[in-house]
């Protein structure tokens, strides 16, 4: 890396790394979780060694693992790998003891070892953030202000894919989505399946992938229930009607989605904090979305997801036995979610 101890830009960081010698220390920081975990995933790629991760990979959180805990994992001796890896996550949730223990560390790293710290804010005035920020190499993840922000992330994706995209293509891709890095993403994965082989991605592919991406809504309809959301629930359903989408699927799909709010309730009660959980408990659920989850179902009481399931049961019923109209089933059985 051009400059070890330099403070990067997670593009910045993200271009130079190709040419980067490992550093004992990474500290990725900001509110953006698509881009730090997409620099953490490069990190291990580079520097853990295949077939050692269960025994020089370590992954902490700061809720359940001490800072003492981390450094010593940090002063033993690779078992198998050329690095001892320790993950460090939410750092900004430890008191100030624990940060100064952790930055204490960083002013004397031991040589075999790579710690990666991950916060999602840090107070630059605090003495151990001072000190972490001097001795590491340091990531910003920031969030997209604009659209001019994805469009600088959008033509770099596609010069890494070998891919070109016109100006007409590119500016609709962007301005068509909310300014955040993971729900382009996934667009994008969207638009690369739907042009396979072409070079160039123009603008009546992203006009007809954009569509069809809008048609289906079922995610964006259990997030809308997850908040609460009356007036978007609404809105979302009756697109996917407007859609062609059949009321059973939607039912299927909320079943679904509401049997993990269940078990994430059921952990909570038995005093699984949201960090083990989202580590052990929620495998159906990918990884990236794993904190959606979490916070939605702080907005439930496992009696309102009892009677969720009662009521889910009923549309059900309903949809497959009586003569009313599906959209009136739904609408009502959103209604009384979000009651």
């Amino acid at each position: 890396m051009p400059n070890a101890k330099k403070n990067y830009k997670f593009h910045e960081f993200l271009a130079a790394f190709k040419k980067s010698n490992p550093q004992p220390i990474y500290f990725i920081h900001g509110e953006e979780y698509y881009f730090r975990e997409k620099i953490l995933a490069r990190l291990i790629a580079a520097f853990s060694t295949p077939g050692s991760e269960d025994f020089d990979l370590i992954s902490l959180y700061a809720e359940t693992n001490s800072a003492s805990e981390a450094v010593e994992n940090l002063e033993m001796t690779p078992f198998m790998g050329k690095y001892k890896l320790v993950i460090v996550r939410d750092f900004h949730k430890y008191r100030a003891e624990e940060k100064n223990r952790l930055a204490e560390y960083c002013s004397d790293p031991a040589e075999q070892s790579i710690l990666i710290l991950i916060a999602e804010k840090i107070d630059r005035r605090k003495k151990a953030e001072k000190l972490i920020l001097q001795k590491s190499v340091a990531v910003e993840c920031k969030k997209p202000y604009s659209s001019q922000d994805l469009k600088h992330w959008l033509r770099s994706e596609l010069k890494q894919r070998q891919k070109n995209i016109s100006d007409s293509a590119l500016d609709i891709f962007c301005n068509s989505l909310d300014p955040d890095y993971m729900l382009a993403s996934n667009e994008l994965e969207k638009l690369i399946i739907y042009t396979r082989d072409a070079q160039t991605i123009d603008k009546q592919a992203v006009l007809t992938c954009m569509h069809n991406s809008k048609t289906n809504k079922i995610f964006d309809l259990q997030n809308a229930l997850g908040r609460q959301d009356l007036n978007q629930s609404i809105i979302i359903l009756e697109n996917m009607l407007e859609n062609n989408e059949s009321g059973v699927y939607v039912i299927i799909m909320l079943t679904r989605y509401f049997c993990t709010i269940w078990k994430i309730l059921n952990l909570k009660k038995r005093r699984l904090s949201e960090s083990e959980i989202a580590a052990k408990h929620l495998n159906e659920v990918f990884y990236s979305f794993r904190s959606d989850y979490l916070r939605q179902a702080r907005n439930f009481k496992l009696s309102k997801v009892r009677e969720i399931f009662q009521l889910l049961l009923q549309a059900d019923i309903d949809l497959k036995s009586i003569n009313i109209q599906e959209k009136f089933i739904l609408e009502i059985l959103i209604y009384k979610i979000c009651q």
